[in-house]
């Protein structure tokens, strides 16, 4: 079986000299993946489908690829050790997955293997394939990109012994160095079995062909493509990739013809769409894109839990673009600024006193938000970051992602997608919640509605509002307190659900934050663009 992996990695490096589609350097391997015949688990035809279309895709991005069908557990388990024989450190791995899985809460997703019983005795560990242990294993053979993908969960009418559900929790990309992870649904959902192949799937295959196009953007525009066909399965894209990937690199254009005489040509680049991904090589943060533009700031017309110093509603434009931070600032993020601010000088600082549910800073292996941090503090690490603290009109203005609405989400539902008192619906946390549980908004920012309080820039006042300016408004110039925006786990959805909902902040184990970039050459260079 080894050597025929072999045969079939000189097989593509030789199809990737002849045809150029992929560039010299690490070396792409693939084992993929898909479980159909189960028993006593009811069959599931699709996985065969889904692991044809995205080998096809895979062999002809340049990589060498490991197709294995209806493994019992030993069996992944040894297919697993041999794929990764061949690889060596640098090299580029993607591990794909299409069949049932299961969630051990506080504990990992698991891959099922054909022959699972789901009313077996024993702990999962020992009757199903850790997530966590394949991370791992491909971690140690590999320091370079890896991709983790999953068309799972497909949905399993029936309770498993010793699991939690047929679903899958969040993961963590931060347990193994530059690992994108991406599951066909989110947290608690599942995948209803297509006719042919699983919709991400498919997505991904297309994009994966697409000449030019970066390996976040093959992941992420077939996340919405899912997500606009089917209006509730909204599959899970994370990751901590610092690095850019093409499967295929972009195409030079022909050179033109020579000129006639010298022409001045002025190129303009094309605007960036709201929302584009980058990650920040200082914080190692994901950022947003967010355009210029205009919207109207305050308690929308209609809204009738409007507070006083919510009003009156008023046009505001903002008139530069800017990167907002993805989520909340993580607490390990914070901790490589407290390290980096503490090096070689007397007097160090310490990260400040922990809640109770985050137990001295050791968090579960999850990217929790940080809390209980000053106003000051979180100017300083967004300083270090390369950027500050957005205004408060800046914040409103990413948080409405172009929508004049009362909720985040414009719906009844807006309750469900977002970690408020109590529980109900994608909310199913006491209190805080890993980042990225929660559907992101249309400008992919997530968590502006719930998980923690936000620290924004502008001094407090009550009636600011009533004086603010049209353009780029910065804040009363004096005062005491600062604002903060969003509500956390400890609100009431009643009345700070609402996008509008602003108070004077103080510290807590409530209260996070999340950073600018400001679009500029330096800015540029550290995300990489």
């Amino acid at each position: 079986m080894f050597r025929r992996l072999v045969l079939a990695a000189a097989l593509a490096l030789a199809a990737r000299a002849q045809t150029g589609g992929a560039p010299k350097g690490p070396e792409r391997y693939a084992l993929v993946v898909g479980n159909a015949m189960y028993r006593p688990l009811p069959q599931l035809p699709p996985a065969v489908a889904d692991t044809g279309a995205l080998e096809a895709a895979l062999r002809d991005a340049g990589f060498a690829v490991m197709h294995r069908e209806n493994l019992k557990l030993q069996e992944y388990i040894d297919a697993l050790r041999q794929f990764l024989e061949p690889v060596h450190e640098g090299d580029i791995v993607f591990v794909y997955f299409s069949g049932y899985a299961a969630e051990v809460y506080g504990d990992d997703n698991y891959l099922l293997p054909v022959d699972f019983d789901a009313n077996a005795d024993g702990e999962m560990a020992t009757r199903a394939v850790r997530l966590k242990a394949v991370q791992q294993n491909v971690d140690k053979k590999s320091q370079g990109l890896k991709m983790i993908m999953l068309e799972a969960p497909y949905a399993l009418n029936m309770p498993i012994s010793h699991a939690t559900d047929a679903s899958v929790q969040q993961p963590n990309p931060y347990e193994s160095h530059q690992t994108l992870l991406a599951f066909a649904a989110p947290p608690g959902h599942v995948v209803q079995s297509p006719a042919g192949i699983g919709l991400f799937t498919r997505e991904v295959a297309a994009n994966i062909g697409k000449p030019g196009l970066a390996m976040r953007a093959v992941f992420e525009e077939a996340r919405a493509a899912v997500a606009k066909a089917t209006g509730n399965q909204i599959p899970l894209v994370s990751d901590n990739v610092t690095v850019s990937f093409y499967f295929h690199e972009p195409v030079a254009p022909p050179p033109p013809p020579p000129p006639e005489k010298e022409v001045i040509t002025v190129v303009k680049e094309a605007p960036l769409r709201p929302g584009f991904p980058v990650s920040n090589s200082k914080d190692h943060e994901d950022y947003r894109w967010i355009p210029a533009g205009s919207f109207k700031m305050g308690c929308v017309p209609g809204d009738q839990r409007c507070l006083p110093n919510e009003l009156p509603q008023h046009e505001v434009a903002i008139t530069k673009g800017f990167w907002m931070g993805r989520n909340e600032v993580q607490v390990s993020s914070y901790e490589r600024y407290v390290q980096a601010q503490s090096e070689g000088k007397k007097k160090k600082i310490s990260m400040p006193e922990a809640p109770g549910f985050y137990h001295k800073w050791k968090t579960p292996d999850y990217p929790y938000p940080m809390v209980n941090v000053s106003w000051q503090d979180a100017q300083g690490y967004c300083a270090w970051a390369g950027g500050r603290l957005p205004t408060e009109a800046e914040w409103e203005y990413a948080a409405r992602a172009g929508k004049d609405a009362i909720l985040p989400f414009d719906g009844p539902n807006s309750r469900d997608k977002a970690n408020f008192a109590g529980k109900q619906g994608n909310d199913i946390f006491e209190y805080v919640a890993p980042v990225h549980s929660f559907t992101p908004n249309d400008w992919g920012l997530n968590d502006m509605a719930g998980n923690v309080w936000e620290w924004v820039s502008d001094i407090y006042s009550s009636d600011y509002y009533r004086e603010s300016p049209a353009t780029d408004p910065q804040g009363p110039k004096t005062g005491k307190g600062h604002v903060m925006r969003g509500g956390s786990f400890d609100s009431l959805p009643d009345i700070h659900l609402r996008i509008s909902v602003r108070k004077e902040g103080a510290t807590g184990n409530a209260v996070g934050f999340r950073c600018i970039l400001e679009d500029t050459p330096a800015t540029n260079k550290q995300l990489g663009r």
